[in-house]
Order: structure tokens, then C-alpha cells, then sequence
């Protein structure tokens, strides 16, 4: 087994990390964050999740192409609408939402060429494994679609069952993330970030 060459701290110290440049409210936010990880938000059904994750897709598409996994919903009215309140149409040439495609049918098509660079999946718990949905995935699955895909943004939508993530694996799931958001009452509140000036709550709707 060839191992790599373990650095000292002083070398780490003088490493550069690319990060996406965020700025204003966004950077205060969720931090100067990397490209690539994980993130994590949470919470229970009509508080605002998804019309943050989608608010936060559109902003990231500044930043790279976006992929948004409408799971629960789908190509529905419902989708529709949040897409027509946030003006989806400005980043027409960056975003595409998918409808419902399982586990396997997201990693065929972030394996392609010029892939989305940022991957929504809304919601963690109704994920399938593959398109005949026999399963959902396991944290298993989840790290070897991290580690599989390494300059990847994935962000996770997940239930919530008061204030904790709907099961144990998204348990881990956030645990593993590199931010972990929780949505209570269009509020979104940061629970950890490992990224420079981030920790800012946001407020969702604010024009409510």
C-alpha cells in the first residue's frame, strides 16, 4: 500500500482551498464554503425547507450549474409556483430540475461531462436506490456518492420529527455534513458550519 506524504502543520497552514467567494448575507450565512461536501438541511413540513433550498439553488448558480431533485414533488403546480415566486427564470442556463430520479439515475447523470457541479436532493427519506424504488438508501450509499464524487456539492433536504432529522441515517447525514441547517418557521437557522464568517440566521420570506 502506497501512502501519501503526510504534510506538517505549517505546510497545511500554507495550503490554498478554492472556495465559491460568497458575499453579503450569504457569506454571513453559511461561511466562505469550499466547492464539494456536503450540506444539510432540516425540518419540519411547512416551515419554509424547500423554498430556502430553492432560494439558496438560485444563488449558488452563480457559482456553478445546479441540479434540483424535486423528489417529493416533482414536475407539479406545486413546484411550479415556488419556481414562479423566486423567479427561477433568471437562471434559466444554470439550473434543471429533475423529476424524481432515484439514486442510481443521479449518479449516471453526474458522471457525464459537464455535469451539474451542485446537486439538490429534496428529500433525503423518499431518495430511492434505483428507479423501480426497492429501497431507499443507506448511509452507506450516501458516503460512496461523496466519495465517488469529490469536487460535488450534494445538499440534502431532510424531514424533521420535532427537532431532530426524521431517522438515523439522516442522523449521520448531518452529522457528516459540513453544514447543518435547521428551518423552523421560515427561519433558517444555522446548527454548525466549518467555513470562515458563516453562523447567520436567515430569514426566508422576509418580504411575508
Amino acid at each position: 500500500m502506497k501512502l501519501k506524504r503526510a504534510k506538517s502543520p505549517s505546510e497545511l497552514m500554507n495550503m490554498k482551498f478554492k472556495t465559491m467567494g460568497f458575499e453579503g448575507e450569504w457569506l454571513y450565512h453559511l461561511g466562505d464554503a469550499s466547492k464539494g461536501g456536503s450540506w444539510f438541511i432540516y425540518g419540519q413540513s411547512s416551515n419554509g425547507k424547500t423554498y430556502y433550498a430553492l432560494k439558496m439553488a438560485k444563488y449558488l448558480c452563480q457559482f456553478g450549474r445546479v441540479a434540483y431533485d424535486s423528489i417529493e414533488q416533482g414536475e407539479s403546480s406545486t413546484i411550479q409556483t415556488a419556481f414562479e415566486n423566486l423567479g427561477m427564470e433568471d437562471v434559466n442556463k444554470n439550473m434543471l430540475l429533475l423529476d424524481k430520479e432515484s439514486l442510481l439515475e443521479l449518479r449516471h447523470r453526474i458522471a457525464k461531462h459537464k455535469s451539474p457541479d451542485i446537486i439538490f436532493i429534496d428529500s433525503l427519506q423518499t431518495l430511492r436506490y434505483d428507479p423501480e424504488g426497492t429501497r431507499g438508501i443507506t448511509y452507506t450509499d450516501y458516503r460512496k456518492l461523496i466519495a465517488d464524487f469529490p469536487k460535488k456539492l450534494f445538499v440534502f433536504v431532510s424531514k424533521a420529527k420535532g427537532n431532530n432529522p426524521w431517522n438515523d441515517m439522516a442522523d449521520n447525514v448531518k452529522f457528516d455534513s459540513d453544514i447543518k441547517i435547521q428551518v423552523v418557521n421560515f427561519n433558517a437557522i444555522i446548527e454548525g458550519t466549518r467555513y470562515k464568517h458563516g453562523g447567520n440566521s436567515f430569514d426566508i420570506w422576509a418580504e411575508r
